[in-house]
């Protein structure tokens, strides 16, 4: 956001978003019950408390702690990177790119252990 605040999702929005992965794209999630989304939904908000403000950074942060939940099942990677777009979104900063692409991109993450940072530059470039 322009005046350095941050926009958080809280953990209505991550379940929200699992469920929509799930109608949506079918995905074999299992929806996050409220203590897993809240657990989510407080690990990007830690690294803002210790003064993280880069909005690819978060997303990052985001994307590695609800694609590595288990408790998720499959499809946790397709919500890992719907939940850093719309945090991405919600804090000023747009990632326009085809939704095939966007999934590649989600699956390499993992297939290819990129580490947070990797994945925050990724997010920062411009179109992703």
């Amino acid at each position: 956001m322009p005046d350095g605040s941050v926009a958080w999702l809280d953990e209505a929005l991550v379940s929200a978003l699992a469920l929509a992965c799930v109608r949506d794209h079918g995905a074999r999630l299992r929806l996050p019950d409220d203590a897993v989304a809240a657990a989510l939904a407080a690990i990007p908000r830690r690294l803002g408390e210790a003064g993280e403000r880069d909005p690819a950074r978060l997303a990052a942060a985001y994307f590695v702690a609800v694609a590595g939940e288990a408790a998720l099942g499959g499809g946790r990677v397709l919500l890992a990177m719907v939940v850093a777009l719309v945090f991405l979104e919600v804090n000023g900063r747009e990632v326009r790119l085809r939704e095939d692409r966007l999934a590649r991109a989600a699956r390499r993450f993992v297939r290819d252990a990129w580490s947070e940072r990797r994945i925050a530059a990724w997010f920062a470039e411009p179109g992703g």
